[in-house]
């Protein structure tokens, strides 16, 4: 079989992350009525996404230097022993790995990531397209700016453009359309990449319509906010290239209606969905924002979506104070939330 050859009839699926990405694929996958598998290891071992998802796969360190997470062929025999399909890679390290993607497609099992012959040559072959295209190279250095995240989804040759993440005040992320020259190029990029998958590109546009890029990845962070402002399934998406399918989508342009989201971490065991969340009894920890979340963190992602940023923000607002939290004062983690004084 050749190593880019997709997989058929795709059935069930292994999360082989953790954390916000695990518990957006564990949904996303059920949401197809597809099985799905996550993978855990010693810290993880009680996670929400591990309760929720229909099979479990552990990663069992062989010391405190080891990190199973980082071992391609861990990961895939976990997708086999655990009778997977396919491999999705989250947003992390994994889905910028090229071993992993080449393994995972050479052991007849469906790669939910960008083509792995992209992967080996990423930094490169970015280069090389915004060359091409005539989007400016540069770097947060330089230009001294806070760039947008633009999410893209491709299928080889149709790109379709998925919106632009911009980090806000106070924790904040928001997912909202692009101006024209910002879609343009990121459009553009897509195409001369020849991708396959979903990426995202970090560009700022300069006074006069140049576009700039500012960095490039082969995934997409914030999955559950995208989903929100396309109303689609990005991870099923990517179970349909896998398996062969043609993507219908409306056009390269999307309505994308703005999305604002946090999340909120806790250090404390927790049942979870994204409107409320249960804790177990004994000290809690709270922390907002939309940053990294370690692996060992039980985790809840609340996202609420309006046609203005003001109501968007008063529903999330709503909700976080509708949220059981114990020994917190909700209208203070509110208040952080959206940068108010307390």
């Amino acid at each position: 079989m050749p190593e880019t050859a997709p997989r058929k009839n795709v059935q069930r699926v292994l999360a082989a992350c953790s954390g916000g990405d695990a518990a957006v694929i564990v949904r996303s996958v059920q949401a197809m009525g597809l099985e799905v598998v996550a993978a855990f290891d010693e810290a993880t071992s009680e996670a929400p996404w591990v309760q929720t998802a229909d099979w479990d796969a552990p990663l069992l360190a062989r010391d405190s230097e080891d990190d199973p997470w980082s071992d391609p062929q861990r990961l895939v025999s976990a997708a086999l022993d655990a009778g997977a399909d396919a491999l999705h890679p989250g947003a992390g390290a994994s889905a910028a790995s090229g071993n992993l993607a080449r393994l995972t497609i050479a052991s007849g099992l469906g790669w939910l990531g960008v083509q792995p012959e992209l992967l080996e040559s990423w930094a490169g072959s970015v280069e090389q397209a915004a060359n091409q295209v005539g989007v400016l190279r540069g770097s947060t250095e330089a230009y001294g700016a806070e760039s947008a995240r633009v999410g893209v989804l491709g299928d080889g040759y149709r790109m379709t453009l998925l919106g632009q993440q911009r980090l806000l005040a106070g924790g904040l992320a928001e997912v909202s359309g692009c101006t024209d020259a910002v879609a343009r190029a990121a459009l553009a990029l897509g195409s001369a990449l020849r991708l396959n998958g979903v990426a995202s590109f970090d560009l700022l546009e300069e006074a006069g319509g140049r576009v700039v890029i500012l960095g490039a990845h082969p995934a997409l962070s914030g999955w559950f906010m995208f989903d929100e402002a396309l109303s689609a399934n990005l991870v099923a998406a990517q179970v349909q290239l896998a398996a062969g399918e043609e993507l219908h989508w409306d056009s390269e342009r999307p309505a994308v209606r703005p999305t604002v989201a946090a999340v909120v971490r806790t250090v404390a065991p927790c049942e979870w969905t994204e409107e409320t969340l249960e804790f177990d009894a004994g000290p809690t920890a709270l922390l907002v924002g939309p940053g990294p979340i370690p692996r060992s963190t039980p985790v809840a992602l609340i996202a609420r979506s309006a046609p203005t940023l003001k109501a968007a923000r008063a529903l999330l607002s709503e909700a976080l104070l509708a949220l059981p939290l114990p020994d917190t004062n909700a209208a203070s983690l509110s208040a952080r939330l959206f940068g108010e004084p307390t």
